[in-house]
């Protein structure tokens, strides 16, 4: 990954895998939330 984007060192690639596992259940919880069908639930118009 730090071969094919140079702007991203081994240190970084370290703290984003580190904080992604140290928070997976919110992480994935805020993607089922952002789906674009809950999204368009949350913005329809009301009837």
């Amino acid at each position: 990954m730090v071969e094919k984007f140079s702007y991203l060192t081994l240190s970084k690639v370290y703290d984003a895998l580190a904080y992604y596992y140290d928070n997976m259940d919110e992480i994935m919880e805020d993607i089922t939330d952002n789906t674009e069908e809950n999204l368009h639930r949350q913005f329809e118009p009301a009837s």
